[in-house]
């Protein structure tokens, strides 16, 4: 599958907040919020970091293998299965939410980016072996952000009466009835039928939502030796109680946290996450609820339950599993139950893991490096050449729609479009018109700024006339260039963020991920404009 490659610096998107790109930048300012920079000499500083620090790999590997119980592991996957019990192996990981199929396109682009990554440290650091792991935040309760998907302009939402952690809901008629009516828009691609496989086989019915994505990412990935971790697992959670028991006794995590978000908001930049008093919710078959202290005890708000210190303790004994860390927390858990050296996210991930270098420090977890991960927007040769034939280049699709046609139309659009020069000119005559006027009557200067407001309004109105009168003339061209910045940019976000994998696989099918693999860069920065033909 031919294509084409065309990279940007996030800078120039427009769409990426002040503090990911001062942090790609490594903006001084910021360099007490994470331990290593996202550079190679960065790896080697954590490297050597994470390798004082204890990891219970027979654990990890036990309940790994208990997990893929069933399930067939390709080669590669089952080599780095095996790798994770030696000192020398270290994980590259990313993580994302169980959104129903897969979810956005950018689900796909982080995995891949993890294992390039992998890939690209076993290359320049040989005596150290690299695991790309997938995982899973199974124990989200925002239903509201994973029941739906996009095809196209059209959106799939599963319906359900089902509560709690939507990794613990379960398959039903609805979300099966679902797949059959994606099938109807997809199945007329080439890889339709093989997408649609895909779902049927990983979404049967009575199976939790996170085994059927477990069983979607292995299917996908594995051959690339991608393995997937489900941390909602009681033997994982009781390895982690300590950090757990002292969160529920100190509540540590808060204040540590706020330093540095009110740090960060010093500085300027927006906070992504708030602290609770109590980082943790109490899992239950059917709810996921924040647990809150109360004088001296715990309830689970909005239930009955209520625990003294004793009993409390005792239930985190017994149950570990149904204690659930919040994105503050679950930072520390995944590092502590893997060996991680790298943390792949997206721009928001990476805001709320700057909230946390003095929460690793303050647990004595090597905190990883971490790493903003890829970024693509797929566009196919119709839309290369429209742009060719004017004049245009992938890059300026970023631009708004006024601005690509006023490039567009040269040294027309820029007469019709600007007049701030005539601006400027009729400013400095005013000027000197309330100058000569104040000499003789001080009264009339007011008289001649008002003259001159109603100049200027009236030339912002011929601005806007003849604005109109170019996108009249060239009603075609606006006419495309709508078109495809809504294809590109679907009701006015990027595509990896509404479009759905399974559109593009089902035109492109694994040759869609094999391209993106190749252009998946490791620790390189960039944003990626890939033509797909």
């Amino acid at each position: 599958m031919g294509n084409t490659a065309t990279r940007i610096p996030y800078r120039e998107t427009n769409f990426y907040s002040s503090l990911v790109l001062d942090f790609l930048d490594q903006h001084p300012g910021l360099r007490n919020f994470y331990s290593h920079p996202g550079s190679l000499e960065g790896m080697r500083s954590c490297l050597a970091q994470r390798r004082q620090s204890q990891t219970d790999r027979q654990l990890l590997v036990d309940r790994m293998t208990a997990q893929y119980a069933g399930i067939s592991l390709p080669e590669r996957a089952q080599k780095n299965l095996d790798r994770l019990r030696q000192d020398n192996c270290f994980t590259i990981t990313t993580a994302h939410q169980n959104n129903i199929f897969s979810g956005p396109l950018y689900f796909a682009y982080k995995i891949l980016h993890a294992i390039a990554l992998a890939a690209e440290l076993k290359n320049k650091i040989p005596e150290c072996e690299f695991v790309p792991v997938f995982y899973m935040g199974s124990e989200d309760a925002d239903l509201d952000e994973l029941d739906h998907i996009y095809i196209g302009s059209d959106r799939y939402q599963w319906k359900t009466d089902q509560t709690g952690a939507v990794g613990r809901m379960k398959v039903d008629q609805g979300l099966l009835e679902l797949i059959d009516r994606i099938e109807g828009q997809l199945g007329v691609y080439a890889h339709g039928s093989e997408w649609i496989k895909l779902l049927r086989d990983s979404y049967t019915s009575g199976r939790s939502i996170a085994e059927a994505t477990f069983r979607l990412v292995h299917t996908l990935f594995a051959e690339r030796g991608l393995l997937v971790l489900m941390p909602d697992d009681s033997f994982l959670k009781r390895s982690f109680s300590s950090l757990l028991q002292k969160e529920l006794l100190e509540q540590f995590v808060a204040h540590l946290v706020q330093e540095q978000a009110s740090a960060l908001s010093d500085l300027g930049y927006k906070v992504q996450a708030t602290p609770r008093d109590i980082n943790l919710f109490y899992l239950q078959p059917n709810s996921r609820l924040r647990i809150e202290k109360r004088g001296a005890q715990w309830v689970v708000k909005g239930t009955s339950l209520v625990f003294t210190e004793e009993q409390l303790l005792a239930e985190l004994a017994q149950h570990p599993d149904r204690f659930s860390p919040n994105v503050l927390l679950r930072g520390l858990y995944q590092c502590s139950i893997l060996p991680d050296v790298a943390f792949i996210g997206g721009g928001a991930e990476i805001s709320y893991w700057l909230q946390q270098r003095k929460l690793f420090d303050a647990a004595k977890i090597p905190m990883p490096v971490l790493v903003l991960r890829n970024s693509f927007m797929l566009t196919d040769p119709a839309i290369t050449s429209k742009l060719s034939l004017w004049g245009l280049g992938s890059a300026q699709l970023f631009e708004s729609v006024d601005s690509i046609l006023q490039q567009w139309a040269g040294e027309e659009g820029k007469l019709t479009r600007d007049l701030s020069s005539e601006k400027e000119s009729l400013q400095q005559l005013y000027s000197d018109i309330k100058q000569r006027a104040g000499q003789l009557d001080p009264t009339l200067i007011a008289h001649v700024a008002s003259l001159e407001k109603k100049s200027l309004k009236g030339l912002e109105g011929l601005e806007k006339k003849l604005w109109r009168s170019i996108k009249r003339k060239h009603v075609v061209q606006l006419n495309q260039l709508v078109q495809i910045k809504e294809q590109l940019f679907p009701q006015g976000v990027l595509q990896e963020r509404h479009q759905h994998l399974g559109y593009f696989y089902a035109r492109y099918g694994k040759a869609l991920l094999d391209q993106l693999f190749v252009h998946s860069g490791g620790l390189a920065q960039d944003f990626t404009i890939l033509e797909l033909p």
